[in-house]
């Protein structure tokens, strides 16, 4: 299984011991040492790798039999400083460990034909007459800043089987507008629970779904599903495709709040995220026939703390604000029972603790909360972009084909490979 880089070194040095003392051995004993071509790694005595087409073609890739389904979470916290926070929360064993292989996509310029190679990999994905499906926390963005997946278009749309997104919307006229805008025009789409199974039984063509957000430790409401329900829907109901699918699912809610300093917010939608891999997984196990591809942009995210910061306090002011809010007696469990160095409570006016109690309104107090949270550590992350390059991105993958996303590749090269593995030609290539 994959690890993390923290112990790539250790790893690397304690693999070349033992190589070492293999050789050593091996001359001893007068055994030949395998010449270049007899193994697929890049070894001290193997310093011609395989190209691309010679390593799928020993792993049984080609055109002719790709995979039957392919899906791609656009996700966060998989890498850098947020994942170091959420792993710092006490998970026992990260979904992302199971993931079998590591790539670094290597950032771009934008060229003068950026947008039609976005919609020339948009094609690929949906070749072979795969059924699509869409799945985003946010609004139906389902988009990382390397701009491959632009499913905001009429073209992706037209051919996907289901749309279903999360949201936090105003009103009804604000759902609305949302699916109107992403579909292009009006269509009946579902706004809970019991509208999204009668879409399933009555079969229909297209089923869109828009629904809201459940808050933890403020409202949850149990007409609207969760992300994580609605990933093993699109799964199901996806995987009995005569010619397989493609799944698209967008997490980008926890980078939002995240760069909102709703840190107790960016866990939370990491905690969820962390399900819906455990769905992908699952519903991967055992099968040979499935890619599965985990993204994260690479240093697009700039992080900045105050000179007191400290993980460790403020993993446990996450832990207080959590309990807090779930407390019969927020006020009591704030101020009436020691917390030992607490930024978060140096942050909070009592009064206004009272205030928000009495007027009973949750949501205004989990909010000013955050807030002192966030102004207790002096932190903030902000998104550092450029509007002629593209950050490079983060490759988990597992499934048929994940060996060929290891190490550094550029982005044509990444493009190639889900060609290969997709069975499907890009137009650049065609051309």
């Amino acid at each position: 299984m994959l690890k993390f880089p923290k112990y790539f070194l250790a790893i690397f040095l304690m693999v070349g011991s033992i190589l070492g003392a293999q050789q050593t051995q091996q001359a001893q004993q007068g055994l030949q040492v395998s010449p270049p071509g007899d193994t697929e790694l890049i070894t001290p005595v193997n310093l011609q790798p395989l190209d691309l087409e010679e390593l799928a073609r020993k792993k049984g890739l080609s055109s002719e039999s790709p995979a039957r389904n392919i899906v791609i979470l656009s996700g966060f916290g998989l890498i850098e400083d947020a994942a170091a926070i959420f792993r710092s929360t006490g998970i026992k064993k990260p979904q992302i460990d199971e993931m079998e292989n590591f790539a670094l996509v290597l950032p771009r310029f934008i060229g003068a034909n950026e947008h039609s190679q976005v919609v020339r990999l948009a094609d690929l994905l949906v070749g072979n007459g795969r059924a699509v499906g869409l799945v985003s926390d946010s609004n139906f963005k389902c988009a990382s800043a390397c701009e491959f997946m632009k499913i905001q278009t009429e073209k992706l749309f037209e051919r996907s089987r289901m749309a279903l997104t999360l949201g936090n919307f105003k009103n009804e006229e604000d759902r609305d507008e949302t699916v109107k805008r992403f579909c292009r025009r009006n269509i009946e789409y579902a706004r809970n629970r019991k509208d999204l199974n009668r879409l399933f039984s009555a079969k229909a063509d297209k089923i869109v779904g828009a629904f809201d957000r459940n808050l933890n430790l403020v409202k949850e409401d149990q007409t609207q599903p969760f992300f994580d329900e609605l990933v093993t829907a699109c799964l199901s109901r996806l995987s009995v495709a005569e010619n397989g699918f493609v799944l698209l699912i967008g997490a980008g809610a926890a980078e939002q709040a995240a760069v909102e300093g709703r840190y107790f917010d960016m866990i939370e939608h990491l905690r969820i995220q962390e399900k819906v891999l455990h769905q992908i997984n699952y519903f991967v196990s055992g099968r040979k026939d499935t890619l599965v591809l985990l993204i994260q942009d690479s240093g697009k995210m700039r992080w900045e703390y105050g000179k007191d910061f400290n993980l460790s306090s403020f993993v446990t002011d996450l832990k207080l604000l959590e309990n807090a809010m779930k407390s019969d007696d927020i006020y009591k469990h704030l101020f009436e029972i020691a917390h030992k160095d607490s930024l978060l409570l140096k942050n909070v006016d009592a009064t206004r603790i009272k205030e928000l109690v009495g007027a009973g309104d949750k949501l205004a107090l989990y909010n000013y909360l955050q807030d002192c949270l966030k102004r207790g550590y002096d932190s903030s992350a902000q998104f550092s972009g450029s509007e002629t390059r593209l950050p490079g991105f983060a490759v988990f993958s597992r499934g048929l084909g994940s060996e060929l996303f290891r190490g550094m590749v550029t982005f044509e090269d990444f493009v190639n490979y889900l060609s290969l593995i997709s069975g499907v030609r890009s137009n650049s290539d065609q051309e």
